[in-house]
């Protein structure tokens, strides 16, 4: 029931009206009355009351008053006013304020009870088109989650101005002020198949989300295939790489326990520009693809590993001081599986920093360091399929020469070379295979649109890719979020049926897979322009 509270001068008429009017009859409950505006508005700020019913002029605060502190604080609650002949300029007033409805005195019952049951009639469309607005948003989501990652993608490309970056943001409704800030990026794996479905990582990444969102220093972004970027903002007393610190001990203590699951926490260094977020970024990209080399879950600092690095360099380091981890097969092929090209120098660079610069110096160190990861990388190559035809014929246009192991740079610059084309391949490959499972997943969808369980989830998991994983391929083949296309599907549907049955549009609604009719006709009008009855009439005018 919505609640109602009337504020009247006169007690003779506050009694009239509280006995003459059926409220719950007319689905509202009575919850409080005032004899001026004053007492009535610390009151009102209490009870919340859906309607206010009040008189134009009372002593101490008047109704006028009272509807600008309540219109003001308070902009949901509708206000019936209640005035006299002679008060036309308040009446005016009181509408530009944004009164709902006046009457005039001596009220009525039969008259109040009319406008009453009017009022009540427009707050439950408000609140139904709040409802469907968020449901809405809800089913937008992934669409919102993509385009996010769009802007922190030009963000940390360095392709918007401030006041670029802080107009976008304040269009998606966050705020980027703070005095500090500190990029952390943060993945989850699962051992072996990096790309099969898990609900067990999808239920990490969901209590992951829930825990972060609510903190209001944390700006989150969805990276697709690589994880999440997490804005930390900071503060003069709680500056960015402290909250990142605690941030980081949140993720351990949610994903400790799970075996089966291995995570990358890579923590960037601290900046106080907005416009320097890419150089956070960018060393914490640099930390993160230090977990390729660990392969084990840990938790990497930018600062805590440039001081290493800093430290190892002055030192002089012989054979027996080599990281070895940092030059088997496994930590490049474990790279292979789940890297991108833009971190390949990241790795090759703490490759040969764990190697150390002096022990580099050796040709025939540099020598052994590339046939072992060619050999890793020919290894993954056929692993996933690829003929070693086509493995060799590729590697012949990156032809190692001579003189570019002479250096430490050209040995570098060949590896980074190698590593960009090994995943090109692994690219092409997967772009083959992708195809066939989207072709699946479009099917599924076809066959599944009308479903209560369908969802982004229950797709991937039948085409057995893992949700985030899906959501990437899908968008970039399609061109479409799997939200977009399951709501084209069941619009086309929903139209055929408009005009070629005589089904109502609340049976069309559940028929197409929306379980509220309204909220059918809610997403029909927004996205077709028209409501579904007004559909079905321009296409019989046209028949």
């Amino acid at each position: 029931m919505l609640k109602i509270f009337l504020v009247e001068d006169d007690a003779a008429i506050r009694e009239s009206i509280n006995r003459n009017v059926k409220w719950e009859q007319h689905g509202y409950e009575f919850v409080g009355q005032a004899a001026d505006g004053e007492m009535a508005y610390s009151k009102i700020k209490v009870l919340r009351p859906d309607v206010i019913i009040t008189d134009l002029r009372m002593p101490f605060m008047d109704g006028l008053e009272l509807s600008r502190l309540v219109r003001k604080e308070m902009p949901e609650i509708k206000i019936i006013i209640l005035t006299g002949l002679n008060d036309f300029e308040s009446v005016q007033e009181a509408l530009h304020i944004g009164v709902t409805e006046y009457l005039l005195k001596p009220v009525t019952a039969e008259a109040l009870t009319e406008t009453l049951v009017s009022v009540r009639g427009l707050i439950e469309e408000e609140q139904e088109n709040r409802a469907y607005q968020h449901l809405y948003h809800r089913d937008m989501a992934e669409l919102r989650d993509l385009k996010l990652q769009q802007f922190f993608e030009n963000w940390v490309a360095g392709n918007k101005k401030v006041y670029e970056l802080l107009d976008i943001a304040h269009q998606f409704g966050i705020s980027l002020n703070a005095s500090n800030y500190v990029v952390i990026r943060f993945q989850l794996f699962m051992e072996g198949d990096l790309e099969t479905y898990s609900e067990e990582l999808e239920k990490l990444y969901e209590n992951a989300g829930n825990e972060l969102e609510a903190d209001e220093s944390i700006l989150l972004f969805k990276q697709g295939l690589q994880g999440w970027a997490l804005i930390v903002k900071g503060t003069g007393e709680q500056p960015a790489d402290k909250v990142a610190r605690k941030i980081s001990a949140q993720l351990e203590s949610i994903l400790a326990g799970h075996d089966k699951v291995r995570y990358i926490i890579a923590i960037g260094t601290q900046t106080d520009r907005l416009q320097d977020i890419a150089k956070s970024y960018n060393s914490a990209s640099h930390a993160y693809a230090y977990h390729y080399i660990l392969g084990k879950s840990a938790v990497v600092r930018a600062d805590e590993l440039q001081e290493t690095m800093a430290q190892h360099g002055g030192k002089e380091l012989d054979i027996h001081a080599i990281d070895v981890t940092k030059i088997d097969g496994i930590a490049v092929e474990r790279f292979l599986r789940s890297g991108s090209a833009n971190a390949a120098q990241a790795l090759i660079d703490d490759l040969f920093d764990g190697v150390g610069e002096r022990n580099m110096q050796s040709f025939l160190l540099r020598q052994y360091i590339v046939m072992n990861i060619n050999f890793a990388v020919a290894s993954f190559l056929e692993k996933i399929g690829i003929d070693k035809a086509a493995i060799a014929s590729r590697f012949e246009k990156i032809n190692l020469q001579a003189s570019e192991l002479s250096t430490i740079s050209g040995t570098q610059n060949y590896l980074v070379k190698l590593i960009k084309y090994a995943l090109e391949l692994r690219d092409n490959a997967a772009q083959n295979q992708y195809g066939t499972s989207i072709e699946k997943s479009r099917e599924y969808i076809r066959a599944h649109f009308a479903d209560d369980y369908i969802s982004l989830n229950t797709t991937a998991k039948s085409v057995n890719l893992s949700p985030a994983h899906f959501s990437s391929i899908f968008s970039q083949e399609t061109g479409k979020t799997f939200t977009e296309f399951l709501t084209e599907v069941r619009l086309e549907k929903a139209k055929e049926l408009l005009l070629c049955s005589a089904k109502r549009s609340s049976e069309i609604a559940y028929e197409v897979g929306y379980r509220d009719p309204h909220y059918f006709s809610y997403v029909f009008k927004k996205l077709e322009g028209c409501s579904p009855r007004e559909f079905r009439a321009s296409g019989k005018e046209q028949q």
